[in-house]
């Protein structure tokens, strides 16, 4: 039990760490996309800007709006987000061997701690009081509701070809990587991906030029990075799903199974950022009717594709 802890902290923290430094590669990267310099005061090269903006946030003064309508809610909710991109980081199988314990139900478990992100977005607007936040707060709740269901029957597909929910046994199974009979299902949770992590061309519920911040409006200080982190948690932890289910997890050439999973997480990464860059944000409606009218469709043409592939089989 203590080995299992002392473990857990050390992934914790160093999950942390990854998410913080992802804050300074995206900036330099958008800097470098947008003709700009980018973070260069804090240490060589601005290297020791994450360490600088941590400090920064953490003895801001920390505002509570007066008209709350729950401070627990209003206290819990950056929590909810950033925990519970956490967590499911301790079912991801980086190697055959761990580094944690595999579980039989784990896609499902995943599934089911997903799905409370939601209520992170939903009790920080609406315990803020404030309009900008109450309509981040919906828009956040529309969202998820037009992508989760394509999230799902994707998901679905791996588990029915793998015959299995256990991760590592999916990544086992894949003796060729599942991209190439799920293509479609790639895409669909590719782009489903963007709208769960709330980026852009997907940043509806944030909308800085409409709702100067969306459903983390009122929130300062420390409340405020523990909404961020879960952000970045949350690319790094789509683009491992991502390499666990289509991509072979661990599985790369001859190299180590750690470094090949970095090795096929790390562009993943970089297609967050690059079209964070290069894409404008969709309007609400457009990005309803993309959840709706196309990824769903998709995602259950790819499931009959696949019911077909494995009957074949």
């Amino acid at each position: 039990m203590k080995e299992f802890l002392i473990k857990s902290f050390i992934f914790i923290f160093t999950l942390i760490g990854l998410a913080a430094y992802m804050t300074y590669v995206e900036r330099k990267l958008l800097a470098y996309f947008q003709d700009r310099i980018g973070p260069n005061r804090a240490g060589p090269k601005g290297f020791f800007q994450p360490i600088a903006d941590a400090i920064k946030l953490f003895f801001k003064e920390d505002i509570t709006p007066l008209k709350v309508t729950s401070k627990f809610i209003y206290f819990i909710s950056p929590l909810i987000i950033s925990s519970l991109a956490i967590i499911p980081f301790f079912l991801i199988p980086l190697s055959p061997e761990g580094p944690f314990p595999d579980i039989n139900l784990g896609l499902i478990l995943l599934l089911v701690l997903s799905s409370f992100t939601l209520y992170g977005v939903i009790f920080g607007g609406f315990s803020s009081t404030s309009k900008y936040s109450v309509i981040g707060g919906i828009r956040g709740a529309l969202m998820f509701l037009s992508f989760e269901t394509a999230i799902l029957i994707c998901i679905l597909s791996i588990a029915f070809q793998a015959s299995s929910f256990s991760l590592r046994e999916i990544v086992e199974m894949q003796k060729i990587p599942f991209i190439f009979p799920q293509i479609l299902g790639f895409f669909v949770f590719l782009i489903s991906g963007f709208m769960e992590t709330k980026r852009t061309p997907f940043d509806i519920p944030e909308a800085e030029s409409e709702l100067t911040g969306g459903f983390h409006t009122e929130y300062s200080s420390i409340k405020f990075a523990w909404f961020f982190l879960g952000e970045y948690l949350h690319i790094i932890l789509i683009s491992s799903l991502i390499v666990t289910l289509y991509l072979g997890g661990w599985k790369l050439f001859f190299l180590p199974p750690y470094l090949g999973f970095v090795i096929k997480v790390v562009p993943l990464i970089f297609i967050f950022i690059w079209a964070r860059a290069s894409l404008p944000r969709f309007r609400f409606d457009q990005a309803l009717e993309i959840g709706w009218k196309i990824l769903l469709p998709l995602s259950i043409l790819n499931f009959l594709i696949t019911s077909l592939w494995v009957y074949l089989r």
